[in-house]
């Protein structure tokens, strides 16, 4: 199951990097268009956004170890006997925070569906857009069940020195 939530992550990842570099030749494009040819594009704000959209949620889906998403100020300073309680109170507000948002999302990304609601400029369909948030929790949620079941702990040296 890790193997697979790691690829998974690793696959996010990589569209992510490769959304960022599509925005970047998107708005380059458009911006040399507009003051050299006096010829913008007239659909890179609307796309552009998108795929900032898409990258976020792929980004946060392929983040790395949880020591990069991390607040360790408490944590790093309890007694070792309260750390796993700690842990496990950590996953308890990610599943919160997991299940509200990704709720919510999904319900959005439904009702983007139902009433067939798209772009403005492309008409892209929104919902593929809106399912990306709902997604990537999910990948999140289950890299986190991994790491619990796993019992594999954060290393908060790792996590001080932003390595």
């Amino acid at each position: 199951m890790k193997r697979a939530v790691d690829a998974v992550r690793a696959a996010a990842r990589l569209m992510a990097a490769a959304l960022l570099a599509a925005v970047t030749l998107l708005v380059s494009w458009s911006s040399i268009g507009r003051y050299v040819f006096n010829s913008p594009i007239r659909f890179a704000e609307e796309v552009s956004g998108l795929l900032m959209i898409s990258m976020l949620f792929l980004a946060i889906a392929g983040a790395g170890k949880p020591s990069h998403i991390r607040v360790g100020l408490l944590a790093d300073n309890v007694p070792r006997k309260v750390k796993p309680i700690m842990r496990w109170l950590s996953f308890l507000v990610l599943l919160i925070f997991c299940a509200v948002f990704g709720w919510d999302s999904a319900q959005q990304a439904w009702f983007n569906y139902e009433r067939n609601i798209r772009s403005e400029i492309v008409g892209w369909w929104l919902f593929p857009w809106a399912a990306l948030m709902p997604l990537a929790l999910l990948i999140v949620l289950a890299d986190a069940v991994v790491r619990l079941v796993r019992g594999e702990k954060d290393d908060a040296a790792e996590a001080r020195d932003g390595t």
